[in-house]
């Protein structure tokens, strides 16, 4: 049990801050402090969550606030654009390897197998944390020298591979199933997870990169039913993981 919570979140007057509370209400008390606008938020009282096992997820069970200063959604296409303006180059080495992979297939089906496949097999999937870059991948062709890559890494470099065939390629970003889900309401670059989402013949695919044992376009548990919001060049659209 928690006898107060509390956040302060403070911005300059004229800044945008839009945020919303999930599993429960809780609205902020905002005064203004030597020109800047404080946020206050505060709970009292709060029960102990349930320890029993086979509960919901705890993002269905904890009182949260999401909040951010981008202003719409499309701010949050053209941020980024603009961050992986450097990382849609298809170097010689990348083009080389998608030759090779794809030489004999026929189909833009196949062909999106075999480069999904090479990716999962060639590219270990490793989670730098706090450590890392952010929301910066790193180059594609620093991938494939590295041979190993966190889930926004795996997934440009698939992208760029995919791309390279003729295929629309759109970046998925997503929170999993215990991070939290993306909010409609409350634009912002947020997420936890990165995979890709591709159409063949008017039918959508939706690829993860970090499943090592799994068709390839098979989601796991933790991707399913999640709101995302996906972009391609500054287009950003607000979409839904199909379910099972």
């Amino acid at each position: 049990p928690v006898l107060l919570d509390e956040l302060r979140v403070r911005v300059p007057k004229n800044k945008t801050l839009k945020y919303a509370s999930v599993n429960g209400k809780a609205d902020p008390v905002i005064t203004e402090v030597d020109g800047e606008k404080l946020y206050h938020w505060g709970v009292r009282n709060r029960a102990e969550l349930p320890k029993d096992d086979d509960r919901p997820s705890k993002e269905e069970l904890r009182l949260q606030v999401m909040l951010s200063t981008f202003p719409t959604w499309d701010a949050v296409g053209t941020w980024k654009q603009k961050l992986r303006k450097e990382c849609w180059t298809c170097a010689p080495e990348v083009r080389k390897i998608v030759g090779d992979v794809t030489r004999g297939k026929e189909t833009q089906i196949d062909k999106a197998k075999a480069l999904t496949y090479w990716v999962r097999r060639h590219v270990r999937y490793h989670s730098r944390g706090p450590g890392g870059l952010g929301y910066t991948p790193h180059l594609p062709h620093q991938v494939l020298s590295n041979r190993y890559g966190d889930c926004k890494d795996q997934a440009q470099l698939l992208a760029v591979m995919l791309k390279e065939i003729g295929l629309p390629v759109w970046l998925v970003t997503l929170g999993t199933v215990d991070d939290g889900q993306i909010l409609p309401e409350v634009p912002s670059p947020w997420g936890s997870h990165a995979i890709l989402l591709t159409k063949i013949d008017g039918q959508e695919y939706w690829i993860d990169t970090t499943v090592s044992l799994a068709a390839w376009d098979f989601l796991p548990r933790s991707d399913r039913d999640r709101q995302t919001y996906v972009t391609r060049d500054s287009e950003l659209k607000l979409m839904k993981t199909p379910l099972f």
